[in-house]
């Protein structure tokens, strides 16, 4: 969650790192909900296949 809210941060402008363009901004979210999503995808196919890490979810 601490790492979410940094990047939340960071996109705004905040911690001293340059704030982004709003073309920018909707790049990094189209990038961001596709990684999640390729993410999800892969963790469901793992748990199918029954090789998710232990404690992993």
């Amino acid at each position: 969650m601490r790492g979410r809210a940094a990047g939340v941060l960071w996109v705004d402008g905040g911690l001293g790192a340059p704030a982004l363009s709003d073309a920018q901004y909707q790049g990094v979210k189209r990038l961001t909900v596709h990684l999640a999503r390729e993410l999800t995808r892969l963790l469901v196919l793992q748990q199918r296949r029954g090789t998710a890490p232990a404690g992993g979810g």
